[in-house]
């Protein structure tokens, strides 16, 4: 039986549907076996046969019933533990990619990393006169995802469809679960919006025809919508962490999104 187990998880179905087409053909054989052997009993006084090929004829049905009942047997023994291993298989690929997005997510530089390198970023913009962009991007789990393995895996995939997205100067902070920031120096806020758009088309390509989470990516610009540093980082926490708590729209952010909408 060795040879017949070497069968590919790709072609578990088809195996599965040749097994049934062999059932029911060799329970038709049996019927008629059955059949041929019973009826001169049954029908006729004198049996047409001799007694050994009698014997020989019911002594061979009887081991091809139990060879067959045994091989079906097997089989099925066989295509159970092939489903066994897939689900074994999917479940450790779950486990690597939850692990994967776990440690990408936790190897993010936080909130203090990100006003530090604000802090200074917007420093060097005062100094050169160039201008500095920062990227918002909430996101908001699908009610599909029940389990927290499957939104640490959805969060993750955003955060590394949002890391390709980026240019090589730009960084990117994990400020919480959902929230990230990115900050682009000396990006106009012309040139942030077309990264804001590349971002947006990759966490809709990461999520899938699932829809695995919603999102909402803001762009805050200097000194287009504001001429302190403090006033950008309270933008940003209110885009991220305000909408979070459902709390309405605050003058900064209406503010940022007449400007917006003025471009």
């Amino acid at each position: 039986m060795q040879l017949f187990d070497r069968i590919e998880p790709s072609s578990l179905e088809r195996r599965e549907t040749q097994l049934w087409v062999l059932a029911l053909a060799l329970m038709t054989v049996m019927a008629v076996g059955l059949a041929w052997l019973m009826y001169p009993a049954v029908f006729y006084s004198d049996i047409p046969f001799s007694k050994v090929t009698q014997q020989r004829a019911f002594l061979g049905f009887c081991a091809l019933t139990v060879l067959g009942i045994g091989y079906l047997v097997e089989r099925q023994i066989t295509v159970r533990s092939l489903r066994r291993r897939l689900l074994e298989e999917q479940r450790r690929n779950v486990e690597l990619r939850t692990q994967a997005s776990s440690n990408l997510l936790g190897s993010l530089p936080g909130r203090n990393q990100f006003r530090d390198q604000l802090a200074m970023e917007f420093r060097r913009s005062e100094t050169t006169h160039d201008p500095l962009s920062v990227l918002t991007v909430g996101l908001s789990p699908s009610r599909r995802l029940t389990a927290r393995e499957e939104m640490t895996v959805a969060f993750g995939d955003a955060a590394k469809a949002a890391i390709r997205r980026l240019r090589q100067e730009d960084s990117i902070y994990h400020l919480h679960s959902g929230g990230f920031a990115m900050i682009l120096p000396a990006a106009s806020r012309v040139q942030a919006c077309r990264v804001a758009d590349r971002i947006s088309e990759g966490l809709r390509d990461a999520s899938g025809a699932s829809d695995r989470y919603g999102f909402d990516v803001r762009v805050f610009n200097y000194p287009d919508h504001t001429v302190s540093v403090s006033e950008l980082e309270q933008m940003v926490g209110f885009a991220l962490d305000g909408k979070c708590q459902g709390g309405g729209e605050s003058p900064q952010e209406q503010a940022v999104e007449a400007a917006s909408a003025g471009a």
